[in-house]
Parts: structure tokens; C-alpha cells; sequence
């Protein structure tokens, strides 16, 4: 069955229609208007006309949102109407036809795949492991770089301890950020993927490498007895970056579950022999928390009772009146914590800001409300909302 077959004729008139220039941007190139037609800084042989349509004349390819995702971020079909329809905000639902035609030779094959941080239907794909291989390195990682320290707030240094632990990387096509678990023998056996870059509806790509296996999800093994457990491992490398726990030696065991099962950490417990503590840092809504009472109900009890674990959960604590949900969260509000202290204390000292930190709220998308004492991101919200936020927040 043709794949084009799997969207709607409206889906795909949707993701045609996406605007290249805002949608280049997202992709972090840089577009700069010449004439009539607007160019890519970093590929001077692209044209965008009307803000629907490309060319690049060096290789003679172009056309709409989707053939730039397949020729410029190397995805295939598939990937890329799918991405669109989530940088759109919409939601992909199967034909009938197709499932139809699908449900003949591979309906042995049919199941529904959860990636990472949301559900969502995918078609038809073999139920035996894939074969696992990870995605080529790019030859620099800037983009991660940028990513994970501008807009997680990570500092370069927590990033160039899981770069040498060879844990991420770059991916030389997408661009993504690849999370690599590894197995005691230090062989890749798990990756999860982030996007590095964000669309307006929030919706960032996030996946699991086919092939991976689950039970071997990102993890750093030391000869510490503590374990930190988190969700994701942004959120493992947040709280390492906050505790400045890469400075200690050793510093302590983390593992990202990358969801809430069980299945690493239970596969991890068992390797590591010398794990006494376990702080269980998922998230702090309600599947995080049930995954939390579960875990403890199971590792305190049955054939782990003799294991005599101490289990604690390690929530972060509410900042700038907002109650946070993850680690990385908590970190984002850190740093707004510390430049919005810092402005408080130039109008005090000064009646006004310095320029130095009107050039860094313009670059990190902030306002600063003298009357509120308290900075907001200006992307967040709009205009209209602003005071009504700073009141929800107690300001």
C-alpha cells in the first residue's frame, strides 16, 4: 500500500501549506529576504517564493514543506508529513481504506507504538526488533550545544561530561540530540531522540530509535550506592547540573527511564549490586507520582525486601511561585530566578538596568516589569496575559 495512501488529502494540503520561512527558522537557519524571494544564509542556492515553495538550484530539488524536511533534514515521507502534522498542531488519523488494505498480509504486524512524553497511532510496523544502529554523528555538535545550553538552561559543562562519556551526540541529518543507553560492557543498546527545535505548539519531535531495547535506557554507572531515577535525560543531566554532582567523586548513578516503567531500573538494580539509596526524581504530575508509589511498593517488598533499599522521592521545590514539574523545569526557573534577582537588585542600587542586562533579556526572550519586580518570557505569553500571570503567580 503506498504510504502516501496513509493521509488524508486534507492532511497533506495542511503541511504544503506551512510557511518555509517560519518554518526554517524553527530548523535553526538563518533566512534573509532578496527581492522577491527570501534565501537560507547557510545554503545560498535555495529560493523561497512565496513562501510556500523552494528550490535549491545546487542540486536541483524543492518544493513544498515536506520535500524540505526530506532533502534538508533527511527524513522520509512518512517522517515528515507526520512532523508537520505535529508542528501544526494536528492530529494524524489513519484512513480506513488504509488500515484496510494494511490488516491483509501484515495484520499480524499492526500495534500501536508509544513514543516518548505522548501517545500516538503509528501504522503498521513489525513486532520483532528492528535491528539497532544509531544514527551517524555530525561532524560538530553546535546545534545540541545551543539547544540544551539556550534553551534548557544546561550548563556547557554538564554537556561536555555526557559528550565525553560519549552518552549524546549530534545526529548528522536531523540535527536531533541522541541520548544513548549503554549496557556494563559499555555497548549501545538504547537511544532516545529530542529535536532541537521547538515549534510554536510545543510539540518537539521526541522518539525512540527503532531496535532499542528498553531494559538498557540512559544510564551512568559509578561506584557510588546512590541511584537518581528521572523520566528523561534532560532531566538526569538537570539535576546532575544543579548538585553539581559531576564535581564529586564519585558522583552517584542515574538512570532516565524515559517514561515511567520500571523495566531499566528493575535490569539496573539487578547489574548493580552496590545500590543502596534510590531517589526517585520523575516528574511531579500524576503519572509521575503513581510511577513513584508503585516503585516503592515493589522494590521494599518480595524478593527486593532483603536488598533493604532506602527510597526517597527528590521533588524540586517551587520557584518564583511556580510549582514545577520536572528537573530541567526547575533548573529554567533557576536561571530566570538568578537574572531576575539580578535586575531587582540593579534598579535598587542604579533606577534603572544596566546595558548589559537589557542585551541579555532582548537574547534570552525576557521582560522585566518593574512595577511586578519579576521577569517573564515573552514567548510564552502574550502581551494580553501578562499581568494576569504575574498575579496568578503571587507577584
Amino acid at each position: 500500500m503506498p504510504v502516501k495512501n496513509e493521509f488524508t488529502d486534507e492532511e497533506l494540503a495542511i503541511c504544503k501549506e506551512t510557511d518555509l520561512v517560519q518554518l526554517c527558522g524553527f530548523l535553526g537557519y538563518k533566512t534573509k529576504r532578496v527581492g522577491n524571494f527570501y534565501t537560507i544564509e547557510e545554503m545560498d542556492s535555495v529560493r523561497i517564493k512565496n513562501h510556500r515553495t523552494y528550490t535549491r538550484y545546487s542540486d536541483d530539488t524543492g518544493g513544498s514543506a515536506i520535500d524540505l524536511l526530506i532533502n534538508l533534514q533527511g527524513m522520509d515521507f512518512r517522517e515528515a508529513v507526520r512532523w508537520l502534522l505535529d508542528y501544526h498542531g494536528v492530529r494524524h488519523q489513519v484512513p480506513d481504506t488504509f488500515r484496510k488494505a494494511a490488516s491483509g498480509d501484515m495484520a499480524k504486524n499492526i500495534k500501536a507504538v508509544k513514543p516518548v512524553g505522548q501517545l500516538r497511532e503509528i501504522l503498521p510496523e513489525v513486532q520483532e526488533r528492528q535491528p539497532f544502529r544509531l544514527p551517524n554523528a555530525n561532524y560538530d555538535y553546535d546545534r545540541i550545544y545551543r539547544y540544551l545550553c539556550g534553551e534548557r538552561k544546561l550548563s556547557r559543562e554538564i554537556v561536555q561530561f555526557f559528550v565525553e562519556k560519549r552518552m549524546i551526540y549530534e545526529s548528522v541529518k536531523t540535527h536531533n540530540v541522541v541520548f544513548v543507553g549503554r549496557d556494563q560492557q559499555g555497548i549501545a543498546r538504547h537511544a532516545s531522540l529530542r529535536g532541537t527545535y521547538n515549534p510554536p505548539n510545543g510539540k518537539a519531535f521526541k522518539g525512540v530509535l527503532p531496535g532499542s531495547d528498553a531494559r538498557y535506557s540512559f544510564n551512568l554507572i559509578s561506584a557510588s550506592n546512590r541511584l537518581i531515577v528521572c523520566e528523561a535525560p534532560i532531566d538526569c543531566m538537570s539535576y546532575m547540573d544543579f548538585t553539581r554532582d559531576m564535581l564529586h567523586d564519585p558522583y552517584d548513578n542515574y538512570l532516565a527511564l524515559c517514561g515511567t516503567h520500571d523495566r531499566a531500573l528493575e535490569r539496573f538494580l539487578r547489574d548493580n549490586p552496590q545500590i543502596k539509596y534510590i531517589n526517585l526524581a520523575l516528574d511531579a504530575d500524576e503519572p509521575g507520582q503513581k510511577a513513584c508509589e508503585k516503585i516503592m511498593d515493589k522494590y521494599t517488598s518480595g524478593e527486593w525486601r532483603q536488598r533493604n533499599f532506602e527510597i526517597m522521592i527528590d521533588l524540586p521545590s517551587p520557584l518564583r511561585h511556580v510549582n514545577v514539574k520536572d528537573w530541567n523545569e526547575f533548573l529554567c526557573e533557576v536561571h530566570l530566578a538568578k537574572i531576575e534577582f539580578d535586575c531587582q537588585m540593579e534598579m535598587e542600587k542604579y533606577g534603572q538596568l544596566s546595558e548589559a542586562m537589557r542585551k541579555l533579556l532582548e537574547k534570552e526572550h525576557l521582560k522585566y516589569d518593574p512595577d511586578k519586580r519579576a521577569v517573564l518570557d515573552i514567548r510564552a505569553v502574550s502581551s494580553e496575559t501578562h499581568n494576569n500571570l504575574l498575579t496568578a503567580r503571587g507577584y
